[in-house]
């Protein structure tokens, strides 16, 4: 009997090794809650035995406890990455369909998948209360997926936009790329052309990307005895070279640098 009882402790110590080794092993699992075993004294009931005189008969696994305090929260840099402050578990379902089983989790590792569902990394959809395009909650019996939409409101073309450029003078005097000046017929394939370019981000009336640029050729090179600078501006829009304004579009610069 001396066995046994022995052997049931070495049982429960490899238990609380087990434990103590998976919550090493979830150190960095995301929403991962630490597990502690706990341990009864085991008694043989006897009625006609003394209390004071029953000897234990070793150690039983009585409970596996769950430790679901507040972990930490860090930042991720991940939009979709959620935490829960308090109790409460994120609500998932395993498929599309609303028979689906559902399941609850406190990882709030997410993503979004190519339809705009809020998934989890093992392809569960995050369920929530139905909510208007203002945010206002519309039901707090059901759940729906949620689901980013891909475009909001009504499509608009650019019409205005605010450009803030920083070009350098470099070992060239503000030359940049530019071979010559004045500059050789402009053409925004040829770097030659030109002495610096940016990309514009545009949209058209269906709310679909243009490529746009915007090229600076130097006109007027700083000098010792002038040190001004001067560029003419080229708009490209989808590939198409756009007419400048009648004067063309001019930007100069004084000997401080401020645009004049």
């Amino acid at each position: 009997m001396s066995f046994f009882t022995a052997l049931s402790g070495l049982n429960a110590a490899q238990t609380d090794i087990s434990v103590t080794s998976n919550n090493i092993a979830n150190v960095s699992t995301m929403g991962f809650q630490s597990s502690r075993a706990s341990f009864a004294d085991i008694f043989f009931s006897n009625p006609q035995a003394a209390p004071s005189k029953q000897i234990g008969a070793g150690v039983r696994v009585q409970q596996m406890t769950v430790d679901f305090n507040q972990g930490t929260t860090v930042a991720t840099g991940n939009i979709f990455d959620f935490a829960l402050g308090g109790q409460g578990f994120f609500m998932v379902r395993t498929g599309p369909d609303a028979g689906a089983d559902m399941g609850y989790t406190r990882a709030g590792a997410f993503g979004m998948n190519g339809e705009g569902f809020v998934v989890n990394p093992a392809g569960h959809f995050l369920n929530v209360f139905p909510t208007s395009p203002g945010g206002q909650t519309l039901s707090t019996a059901a759940t729906e997926r949620l689901q980013v939409p891909q475009t909001f409101g009504q499509p608009q073309a650019t019409q205005n936009i605010a450009l803030g450029v920083q070009m350098s003078l470099g070992t060239n005097g503000g030359q940049g790329t530019q071979t010559t000046v004045p500059a050789a017929a402009f053409d925004p394939a040829n770097a030659d052309t030109f002495a610096f370019s940016t990309d514009v981000p545009m949209l058209g009336a269906d709310g679909n990307a243009i490529a746009g640029q915007v090229y600076f050729v130097l006109d007027t090179a700083p000098t010792a005895a002038n040190p001004a600078i001067s560029y003419s501006v080229q708009f490209v829009r989808d590939g198409e070279v756009l007419a400048p304004p009648a004067p063309a579009g001019l930007l100069s610069f004084d000997a401080a640098g401020l645009q004049t």
